[in-house]
């Protein structure tokens, strides 16, 4: 064993310095000041254009989204909510003709945007609000985009309930779940709520199923579609946004029925919105004057980007500088460069003063790409590293930035039409930018369109 080990030391030995020579000379090219180069390009200025948000979806969300938006800049949004209803358990009630409702409340809980905590904002007007609730007149299960959502899914002549409520004072409010097994009936309480008070026609009408009908939710829901939730324009200009959550609202029947003693029982069903639910966001945006006229004359001068199926940018590369990054035999030596960092810059247009944490600018944007068929794909470096693409909004300098080396990189190894069919997206069609959150707020951002730039540093090889 120890001469088998003795012999492949010497064997070693003997190959290093054999290749001593060689090994120097390469050790000399990697080492050497020309070998390689790092180059800090010149900054490249994107173009951008505003146009409208068509692509944004905004149903099927955890949140929905009610009230409206009052901003100078943009305009006005208004917005309103599509939910489900579900049944916890069977709710089924004999003999409904002779029940009778004592009340029915939808309560849900109220998350207001951060300005109306602001202490000066009270002074500009009143947070009363006046909700309407309507009941849905088709089923919403399989509608794709909210735009497909028009007077005829209900009557907005005929609302089951509507209140007005102080979104300074919200309710502590406490249910008891009734089980089946009445040994885990159980309260909860929940703080931060707005109760509205529907008519008991519209209980009833909940309680009138037949057996089949509350046996599962897809049979519940073949009859009983769900509500509209709005809020009614006001005349103050203080924002009244605020929140329906899934799992934090509840719609309670409370009536009376006889038993088979000829006594009367206290009872109440449950139709909850949960995350089951389908819900769906439905924004109506009215721009100003300013906002309109950027999108029909392509105006790149400020760039308005919403979210609420709003306003999106299209942001797109110096055709002749795009062209000269792809792979071809004139800048064959291009391909071997190792791209250190690509960053697109993007500054915010915003009034000195204001404090982006009272505002409703987005806090995170993201870039998307479009592939050769018009349809929108997300870019190498989201895929790779959500974190290191960034997108987040740089307050202090109020600034958006996104890393895209990755995407850069593999632009340079490829020719066009192979990079295009490799990774699906074609570059020419531009970067859509718009609110990560654009599917369940309608958060805007102004900006500068005429200093975008695109920082790229490679090591030259």
């Amino acid at each position: 064993m120890k001469k088998g080990v003795l012999l492949l030391a010497v064997v070693i030995v003997i190959s290093l310095f054999s290749c001593k020579d060689n090994n120097s000379e390469i050790a000399k090219d990697i080492l050497k000041d020309d070998a390689s180069t790092i180059v800090v390009d010149s900054p490249r200025k994107l173009t951008g254009v505003t146009e409208t948000d068509e692509t944004s979806n905004t149903n099927n969300v955890l949140t929905g989204f009610i009230g409206e938006l009052k901003d100078v800049n943009f305009g006005e949004s208004y917005a309103s909510c599509f939910s489900q209803l579900r049944i916890p358990n069977n709710v089924f009630v004999k003999d409904v003709d002779k029940v009778t409702i004592d009340s029915v409340c939808f309560d849900f809980k109220v998350k207001l945007k951060s300005s109306l905590y602001d202490s000066l904002t009270y002074e500009k007007g009143k947070l009363n609000r006046k909700i309407k609730i309507f009941s849905l007149k088709k089923d919403i299960s399989n509608i794709k985009r909210s735009s497909e959502l028009d007077d005829s899914f209900y009557d907005k002549a005929d609302a089951v309930g509507e209140s007005i409520i102080d979104l300074r004072k919200l309710d502590t409010i406490s249910y008891r779940m009734r089980y089946s097994d009445k040994s885990k009936n159980k309260t909860f309480t929940y703080k931060g709520y707005a109760r509205i008070k529907l008519t008991n026609e519209y209980g009833k009408y909940l309680l009138s199923g037949n057996e089949t009908d509350y046996t599962s939710q897809k049979a519940f829901l073949k009859k009983f579609f769900g509500l509209v939730i709005s809020s009614e324009e006001s005349a103050d200009d203080v924002d009244g946004l605020f929140a329906l959550y899934a799992n934090a609202s509840i719609l309670t029947v409370h009536y009376r029925q006889t038993n088979s003693e000829g006594k009367q029982d206290t009872l109440f069903s449950p139709f909850m919105v949960n995350s089951n639910s389908m819900i769906i966001n439905k924004f109506n945006h009215v721009h100003t004057a300013t906002v309109k006229d950027a999108i029909t004359n392509q105006s790149s001068e400020k760039l308005y980007v919403e979210g609420g199926g709003g306003l999106k940018a299209i942001l797109k590369f110096p055709e002749d500088y795009l062209n000269s990054l792809y792979f071809s035999k004139e800048n064959e030596k291009q391909s071997t460069n190792i791209i250190n960092k690509a960053q697109i810059e993007i500054p915010v247009v915003y009034p000195d003063g204001v404090d982006v944490r009272l505002s409703h600018i987005p806090i995170h944007m993201v870039l998307l790409g479009y592939n050769t068929k018009n349809e929108i794909v997300p870019l190498i470096d989201y895929l790779t590293s959500k974190s290191f693409f960034d997108g987040e909004l740089d307050e202090k300098n109020m600034v958006y930035r996104f890393n895209i080396a990755r995407l850069i990189q593999q632009v340079i190894r490829y020719k066009k039409d192979d990079f295009q069919e490799l990774y699906k997206i074609d570059l020419s069609k531009g970067l859509m930018l718009v609110p990560d959150n654009r599917r369940i707020s309608p958060s805007r951002v102004m900006l500068d369109g005429k200093n975008i730039n695109l920082k790229v540093t490679y090591t030259k090889l």
